[in-house]
């Protein structure tokens, strides 16, 4: 099952955006579960645009390498692992955009993941 996105092993995967999503850009608008509307909004939906501009190259990178790369690109921007993490995970979410994020083991623990777009012609 290494490698496989959700699609691949039978779960309820939307691969499309939601349509009030364009094409190349990430939307985070809150989980009400987890979040307070504002200012959380506004931070995780910059957070989460970071991440994506950051996968979209379809390099496949650990969450380290995430977030080396965003405190690159950003240095006056603070990122953690863990937030990183949680970013990619929203982008498989229907309600962020649905994109396939491509999971493979690097070495004995190890993940590196990849943001998939061919599929959406932006490759």
């Amino acid at each position: 099952m290494i490698g496989r996105n959700d699609e691949q092993l039978g779960m309820d995967y939307a691969p499309k955006p939601p349509p009030d999503v364009p094409p190349g850009r990430a939307r985070f608008d809150g989980d009400p579960e987890t979040c307070e509307p504002e200012p959380d909004r506004t931070r995780l939906n910059r957070k989460l645009q970071y991440v994506f501009d950051v996968m979209k190259d379809g390099t496949a990178r650990t969450d380290t390498e995430l977030l080396e790369e965003c405190a690159r690109r950003w240095p006056d921007v603070q990122f953690n692992e863990s937030g990183c993490g949680a970013r990619r995970r929203d982008l498989r979410k229907t309600r962020f955009g649905g994109y396939d994020v491509i999971r493979a083991k690097r070495s004995e623990g190890v993940y590196e993941y990849r943001l998939d777009l061919t599929e959406r012609g932006q490759s």
